[in-house]
């Protein structure tokens, strides 16, 4: 039987069935060319907050985007478990008056930083299962072309810090 010094890391796949064990290598070795294929690399999220909502009918949430592939990439859907339907939106002005407009696809041009703030691109999470509160954090999973998927932890935060 190999020993195994507990100083160093092993590197053998032998060495690794005995300090994991065999069942726990037979069932995450598989899965992770999978688990590399779901992030979308190059992609990363800068910045993001949520604002605390007065209610729980819907909340905007805000992110930076940060596109540092040398491709388009596209962002097809919004999901988080503690709402019923996440929708991408923009803010546009139409007869003098400034309304929400549903976006079904956004795309994030090469080496960008798209901006989700206040009074522009925002994400909009309809029918809240609670009420978030400041210092609370939301999981939100950003779905790209291609199947690939981006999940983050956004922190909420008092609106107030939202005006300075």
């Amino acid at each position: 039987m190999t020993s195994i010094s507990h100083g160093k890391r092993p590197s053998h796949p032998i060495a690794l069935a005995q300090l994991f064990g065999m069942r726990f290598l037979c069932l995450v070795l598989p899965a992770l060319p999978a688990l590399v294929q779901c992030t979308p690399s190059g992609l990363s999220i800068d910045e993001s907050f949520m604002p605390a909502p007065m209610h729980n009918k819907s909340a905007a949430l805000y992110i930076h985007i940060n596109n540092g592939t040398d491709e388009l990439r596209v962002l097809t859907a919004v999901s988080s478990p503690i709402a019923t339907s996440v929708e991408v939106h923009e803010t546009v002005q139409e007869d003098g008056l400034m309304k929400m407009q549903r976006l079904s696809l956004l795309a994030l041009p090469p080496r960008s930083i798209t901006v989700m703030e206040p009074g522009g691109l925002h994400i909009m999470l309809k029918d809240l299962d609670r009420l978030p509160v400041s210092g609370d954090e939301i999981e939100l999973t950003l779905h790209f072309q291609n199947r690939t998927t981006m999940t983050i932890r956004v922190p909420v935060v008092s609106p107030e810090t939202v005006l300075e």
